[in-house]
């Protein structure tokens, strides 16, 4: 990677930060937090752990559209809110697409519900907002509903329900919770209620790698009968009909930042296609490590502490993380040596660099690296915070511009030995190793 722009970042030591983290860290050993989403439906949250089935190509390209269209649409349902908050109470973790004095979940598609029929037709979306609402402790949420392939202009729907009593959800999440891990530890979905999605398009059924009979037992939602009565919002949706952005000119160019710092691994992505995951090496119920362990101590804190900042560009996919309204990174190293903020630059650029480039997006000056050393003692010598401060904007925005122009050249003329070489750790575990060239590169990058 290119040298030059190192002089322009300051990396500074937050130990305060640092023993903070170390306070609301989950004990070891402990089990890993589980999303609202696997507590909707609890027998295909089993099968995603223990048979995960990789989406076929037009499923990932709807999810990542599905992705994109939140990420614009978030600053028009909730322009003076927080985006993509990410909130964990007792091992349950709820990613709440905007917060403002309620929680708003924002659900995108070809049609549209009337309030009135919710509750039988999407059931599901209602369970998942009444569990947000539980986590931030809120006796109102709204459900907000996109067309935006409508004509002649995008179609909202805006639903408000009341949640008369917040701790009775909660206690609901404790309970799906525990039954979820209570399966994952026997290594069987036994007892756990019918499939909903059988017959319905269920990822599991068609690869076949579930037993689901579909005369499993099922069961009555505990929590629909929780809510108060659904009321349409029209003043609300119109005001997120007013704000929302014109279409963009097309889908974003990168999937992740990341994407813009290995440059021929991108390329081979691009040109050959993504590689399979890895296969998982660890047991469904295994418990939580170090990386997991970190995650769950930032989104322990205050709610809107961990959130998504607005992005300005629509070149990458992905969202910026905020910790307290300034873009972070996470990592975890297994290194010999402790890092410190005299030898972040020198041993780990990238993080350094990702981070940079997700300022850019949202027009920042610093952020946070907050990293993981695995071969620490104990959890204080652990868990390492840093403040990344960065020199003049233009400087990584020119690099990203140039990085950029290279990368597409580079696939536009199928010539990937135009880019530098991948570094040498990544060749281990490189799906692309066989054929990228990198290997027989002399001089080749180190980061």
């Amino acid at each position: 990677m290119e040298p030059e722009w190192r002089g322009q970042v300051e990396v500074r030591d937050d130990p305060a930060l640092a023993a903070e983290l170390v306070e609301w860290l989950p004990p070891p050993g402990g089990p890993r937090a589980l999303p609202v989403t696997d507590l909707v439906a609890l027998r295909p949250a089993f099968w995603s752990r223990v048979a995960p089935v990789p989406p076929t190509p037009e499923r990932a390209e709807r999810l990542a559209r599905g992705r994109f269209l939140h990420r614009r649409l978030g600053p028009a349902i909730a322009p003076h809110g927080a985006l993509e908050v990410r909130v964990c109470r007792a091992g349950v973790v709820g990613r709440i697409d905007a917060l403002t004095d309620v929680p708003i979940e924002l659900k995108t598609g070809v049609t549209s519900v009337p309030s009135a029929d919710l509750l039988v037709a999407r059931p599901e979306q209602l369970e998942q907002l009444a569990m947000y609402a539980g986590l931030v402790d809120r006796s109102v949420a709204r459900l907000v509903s996109v067309v935006p392939s409508a004509e002649p202009g995008p179609e909202v729907q805006v639903a408000e329900v009341e949640i008369p009593d917040p701790s009775a959800v909660r206690a609901e999440i404790a309970r799906r919770r525990d039954r979820l891990r209570a399966a994952l530890h026997a290594g069987t979905p036994a007892g756990l209620p019918r499939c909903p999605w059988r017959g319905r398009g269920c990822e599991f059924q068609a690869a076949g790698v579930c037993d689901c009979s579909g005369e499993e037992t099922s069961e009555p939602s505990s929590l629909l009968p929780m809510l108060g009565p659904l009321r349409d919002r029209p003043d609300l949706a119109e005001e997120i009909r007013a704000g929302i952005p014109r279409p963009a000119e097309g889908p974003p160019r990168w999937r992740r930042f990341r994407d813009l710092l290995y440059l021929r691994r991108t390329y081979f992505e691009r040109v050959v296609g993504p590689a399979p995951e890895p296969a998982r090496d660890r047991r469904p119920d295994s418990p939580a490590d170090l990386y997991e362990r970190v995650r769950e101590a930032m989104e322990s804190g205050p709610v809107g502490e961990v959130a998504s900042l607005p992005s300005r560009s629509d070149d990458v996919e992905e969202d910026v993380p905020a910790f307290r309204h300034r873009p972070w990174i996470e990592r975890v190293t297994r290194g010999w040596e402790r890092p410190s903020s005299t030898t972040i630059l020198e041993r780990y650029p990238q993080y350094v660099l990702e981070l940079a480039f997700r300022s850019v997006a949202v027009g920042a000056s610093s952020g946070r690296l907050v990293l993981g050393w695995e071969r620490g003692r104990d959890d204080a010598e652990r868990v390492q915070a840093f403040e990344i401060r960065l020199g003049p904007p233009t400087t990584f925005a020119r690099l990203w511009r140039e990085r950029a122009q290279r990368l597409e050249r580079a696939i536009r003329e199928r010539a990937p030995t135009q880019l530098e070489p991948c570094p040498e750790w990544m060749a281990a575990t490189c799906p692309y190793a066989a054929t990228c060239g990198c290997a027989d590169e002399a001089g080749r990058s180190q980061r």
